[in-house]
Parts: structure tokens; sequence; C-alpha cells
């Protein structure tokens, strides 16, 4: 205390200064120790990639472990489901059904088998038989058939045109599989015609062939089957099997003049999924391609090749990400500006889908530019729903993306509600404040990379719904929309609004869309539950547990080939034929499901039939006997692997209800 009187007041003010900057120091030393901490935490990550790609690793060994079900729908659905997936499944799948207890499914693997070997029909063109039986429906060869191929060890090439150019639909399948164990390029010259054959099966294995015995035009001819929704899929595992051979028709076919879009976004798939250098470069020069569909999914399948921008790339990258989260700002002020009642719940709904998309798409190009280890460690963090871990991701962030990203980046990962994201991103993406029926406008007038096809549907449905007269010609417009679904919508909602306007330029449309339109809209109450619109649709296969968990986007694009059927009372149909190529749910009314004459169950509103082993091709081993006026949804199986190939977080929902 004497010491004190050694200072005057002034001195006490130059220690007080002296710890204040000590205090500062001390605290940047300590955060910097920090941040360098997370640095560390961040490069000495030694997650796997495979772990990376948990979703997908997860999803396929859960439709492994269902091939040892015991329920035979389960195990042929899941194996149709992994060929379609990545063909390289199919082998040790076929393994494991030849090992399953059910003496039936096992004869499926021994097909399943032959057709992968290319000799699904050669049992019967037999060189000799001595038993009648033997000889019943089988095909023998001439002696001078049998004498070429003694010398030769080859079939003649004047036996194998007169088995692909035959009337007898087997006789072309033959012909079809003849040529995959062939050595001669000469058979390749019937393999063009073949894989445009009329007849599913002859079809189906000339495509299966394509895949081992190819040149260019093969390869082109297989490109032409990708415009099929019928024939996409396997045309699509086909020249993924081919691999880095097919890449240069590929690229050639792409910049075709006319090709059609859905064509081309299979095209850089493929390309996505093959993989390599070569695919990287001719990937990234369509990268500006004018079409935004095709330049998105171009960046998918640049992050599926373990593409990493160089510096004279990342420039490009960085603009998709902020024109991802461009779209996310107007939707989270969209949001806001919508009411929040019943009524509007599911275009609320769809705009929280669409930015969780966008989410997921900005996690693909920042892995594009910085670690992919360390961007799974922080959607991992941000995914898991608590505040420990959001904050955690949030540093992580924070120490990991360049300036200019994190400010824009943070505002739509944090744990903040979503005036505060809005109010945060107004400053980089000023938007003016607008009404609730402005929103709806420019809702359904966006382009269809800012708000997706689901979204408009949804906002056409309110502005049908409040009958809102100034909307007549935004929906006039979207009358002649490319997009089916959002064209119905806009013709229902028009006919509701103002039905003079409706029958005024329903003319204007083509007369197939027009009677196609008029089929369902004339017919229609304002209650949006029970017709043929592919929203309603949509809006029933989400009333169902197989379907809660995917996004109305994807509904609705199984819900664009899905055809409805009437089943009056008492009313037969037949499950084999054509019928094997649809899974069947009961919309509405009861029937009895039967198989080889024993009633199996009694199925109402939402009950489903998926695959079926037990003798499809037999007229009358299945049938559905209708208890009452019933309405049935058939979904196509091809579109629907499809789907649930590209996307398995689709596939992911349905997996788990069906092992429940």
């Amino acid at each position: 205390l004497g010491l004190l009187s050694f200072f005057q007041i002034i001195h006490y003010y130059y220690i007080l200064l002296f710890i204040i900057v000590g205090w500062v120091y001390m605290g940047s030393k300590l955060y910097a120790e920090y941040r360098n901490k997370i640095r560390d935490k961040l490069e000495s990550e030694d997650t796997s990639i495979k772990d990376i790609d948990i979703v997908r690793e997860s999803v396929i060994f859960n439709i492994q472990q269902n091939l040892r079900s015991k329920v035979r729908e389960t195990v042929i659905f899941s194996f149709k489901l992994l060929e379609k997936i990545n063909p390289n499944y199919v082998p040790p799948s076929i393994n494991t059904l030849m090992k399953h207890k059910d003496e039936n499914i096992r004869d499926f693997a021994q097909n399943s088998m032959n057709a992968l070997r290319g000799v699904s029909v050669s049992d019967r063109y037999i060189i000799s038989a001595t038993d009648q039986n033997e000889k019943a429906n089988r095909v023998m060869l001439t002696p001078q058939e049998i004498s070429y191929l003694l010398k030769t060890g080859e079939i003649s090439k004047r036996r194998l045109a007169k088995l692909c150019r035959s009337e007898d639909e087997q006789d072309r399948q033959y012909g079809a599989e003849l040529i995959g164990h062939m050595d001669s390029e000469d058979s390749l010259s019937f393999m063009i015609e073949l894989l445009n054959d009329i007849e599913h099966n002859v079809r189906l294995a000339a495509i299966a062939t394509a895949s081992k015995r190819f040149n260019k035009e093969v390869i082109n001819g297989l490109v032409q089957n990708l415009g099929s929704s019928i024939y996409s899929n396997v045309a699509k595992s086909a020249l993924f099997a081919i691999g880095g051979k097919a890449l240069p028709v590929l690229d050639n076919a792409f910049y075709k003049a006319g090709q059609d879009v859905q064509v081309m976004l299979r095209i850089i798939e493929i390309m996505g999924r093959i993989g390599g250098k070569m695919a990287m470069e001719m990937l990234w020069n369509k990268i500006d391609y004018p079409d935004k569909l095709i330049s998105f999914q171009v960046l998918d399948s640049l992050s599926e090749t373990g593409f990493k921008a160089s510096l004279s790339q990342i420039t490009r990258i960085k603009f998709a990400i902020v024109s991802n989260i461009s779209d996310i700002a107007w939707n989270l002020a969209a949001y806001l500006e919508i009411p929040d009642n019943q009524n509007t719940r599911q275009l609320k709904t769809a705009l929280n889908e669409e930015n969780e998309h966008d989410v997921r798409h900005i996690y693909t190009l920042l892995s594009m530019l910085y670690d992919a280890k360390s961007i799974y460690l922080i959607k991992q963090n941000l995914e898991s729903g608590t505040s420990e871990g959001i904050t955690y991701a949030i540093e992580l962030l924070d120490v990991l993306l360049a300036e200019d990203l994190k400010q824009k980046i943070i505002p739509i990962l944090d744990d903040i509600s979503v005036a505060d994201r809005v109010r945060k991103l107004q400053v980089f993406y000023p938007r003016a404040k607008l009404s609730t029926q402005l929103s709806l406008k420019f809702l359904i007038n966006r382009d269809f990379t800012q708000s997706n096809r689901w979204t408009k549907a949804c906002a056409i449905y309110q502005i049908g719904r409040l009958k809102i007269k100034e909307f007549n010609y935004d929906l006039i417009a979207n009358l002649f929309n490319p997009d089916m679904m959002v064209k119905e919508m806009s013709a229902w909602g028009l006919y509701n609004i103002d039905k003079e306007q409706y029958y005024e330029n329903i003319e204007r449309l083509l007369p197939e869309e027009k009677a196609r339109l008029d089929e369902m809209v004339l017919s229609h109450s304002l209650s949006i539950e029970t017709g043929n619109l592919t929203f309603e649709k949509v809006r029933f296969l989400q009333s169902m547990e197989a379907f809660r968990d995917v996004t109305g986007l994807l509904l609705s694009y199984v819900a664009d080939d899905m055809q409805t059927k009437l089943l009056n009372e008492g009313e037969t149909m037949a499950l084999a034929g054509d019928m094997t190529s649809y899974f069947i749910i009961i919309r509405s009314g009861k029937v009895n499901h039967y198989e080889d004459g024993a009633m199996i169950r009694t199925m109402e509103s939402k009950d489903f039939i998926g695959e079926r082993l037990e003798n499809q091709q037999v007229e009358g081993s299945g049938q559905l006997v209708a208890l009452e006026d019933a309405r049935l949804m058939l979904i196509n199986k091809d579109r629907y692997y499809e789907l649930l190939s590209d996307n398995l977080s689709f596939a992911q929902s349905v997996i788990k209800y069906m092992s429940a």
C-alpha cells in the first residue's frame, strides 16, 4: 500500500492500457491456435473416399442384404435394382441367389445367369436328339450347318443372317446371343438391326451382347436406345460396361443436331460414371452449355469422376456455388411471404425441398474446390442436428472457405431462423419484399433451374384454388410450357378461374394435347384428389408410407409415366403378359389377389403389388378380381428402376419400407 503513493492517477491508465493490449494479444494467439487445431483436424482426418460416399454404400449394402430375404418380391426387386445401379453388382448377386433356400428364386438366378452369358434361348437349338420328347419345341440344325460348324468352329454368316432376319422372335433372340460368342467382325453388321428390333426380348438380348461385342456403329445403336423410356436404362448399363471406348461416340452424339435433351442428360451421366481423364475433359467442355439443366448435370457428373478444379477452373465452380446461393436466398424470402396455413403447406414444403437439393449441390461443388474429406466432415456435423455439431461445422467452414464464399454460405447452413438468413443474405442478394400474389407469380415464371416443376405446380395449384384472375395471362402462357405437369395444372387453374378463357385458348394447342387436357379438366371438380392429373397422382403417392421421405419432384417423375386403370365390380384382370411390366397400386376400391387359383389377400387403397416370380408369362397364374369398382395406378417398372438407380436417397426410402 505504501508503494501506491509513488503512482499518479495517469499511471493507472497506462497500466490498464497495458493489460488491455496484453489481453487482446493473448486472445488473438489463443484464437489463432484454435484455428490451427481445426485446420490440423481437417488435414489429419483419415476418412476414406468410400466412407464419404456413405449414403450410396449404405443403400447398396441394404439392397444386397435383401437378396437373402424370405419374401420373393423383395429378393427380385433388390436384384433388379442392383442391376440398374451398376452391372458389376450382377454376378455376385446371382451367386447369392443361387444359394437361396427358395427353389423358385434359384431358378430365377439360373435364368439370369443364362441371360448374362447370352444363352437364354440356346437350349432350343440342338444338333441331334433320339427321343421325340426331346425334339418337341426344339430347332434341329441341318446337316450342312453341322458340317460348317465342325469345319470352321463358327456359325456360318448365312445361318446367322437367317436367324437375325427370321420372322420368329426366338430365332432373332438366338441370333443376338450367338453374336456374343463369335469373333467375326462381319457378325456385328446384324447388330444394328437387332438393336432396333420391335420385340422386347430380342432388343434386350442385342443390348446385352453389345456390351461385350461392339464397334462404333454398335455403340451408336446403343446411344439411339437412350431415347427410349423402356430401353434407356439397359443401354446406359451397356455403355457403362464398354467404358472409355464409348466416350468419343457419346461426345459426338451429344452435339448431334436436334438431339433430345433427355438423351443429352443421359450421355453426360454415363460419362460421369465411366470417369477418367478423357471423360473429365469432355464434361468440362460442356460446363457453359446454354441449357442450365445440362450444365447442372455436367457439374454433378464431374463430381462423380472425382474432379478437382485447377486454378483456371476455380472461378467457374465458384460462380455455380454463388448461383445456387442466390436461388436459395430467393426461395427463403418467398417462404416468408407465403402465409403459413394448411392450404399453403405443400408449397412451403416444396420450397424447403428445393433448398435442400441446392444445399446438397453446394456440398458437391465445394468438394471440387476443397478436400472432399473436409467437406464430408462439415456435412456430417451439420446434418447431426445438434447445436454443438452445427457450431463446430460453422467453425470448420470459417477456417476452410475463402472469405468471399464464407459470408454467403454460412448464413444458409447456420442454425438460425429463416428471417435471420434472409436478412444476412440481403446484403449480397438484395430483393424487394413481395406480396403473396407476386411471389406466386414469380414462382411460376422463373427458370426451371431456379424453381423446379413440382414447386411451379404447387404454386399454380394455389392460384387455381384461390381463383386469382390477375394470373390468367400467366396461366395461358404456361399452357404452352413444354413440361406436361405444368401444362396440366395451368389448364386446370385457368378452367377454375375463367372457363371462357380456357375454351378460347385451349383451341391453340395441338389436337392431341387439347383432347388430353379436356379429358382431364372438363370432368374435374375443384378439389384435387381423385382425378388423373399428374399433380393428383403425386399427392396420392405422398400419402403412402413407402414414399413418405421422397421429395415431390422425384415422385412427379414417377407419376409422369403412371397409367390409370378402372376395374368394375366383378371384373378380372390377369397379371401376366403386358401387366408384368408394371407395379400396381390400388388407389381406391377393393380387389382380391389370386395366384395359381389360390387367394393371397384382399387389397385396399394404398396396397401395392411389386415384383412377382410365379409363372409371370402364364395366363391365369395371377389375377385381380374387383370386389367393388376399383381404380388402379400402374407404375412402369423400367422408369421406376431408372429413377431409383439415379437417386439413391429415393431408393433408401423404398428399401427402408420394404425391409420394415
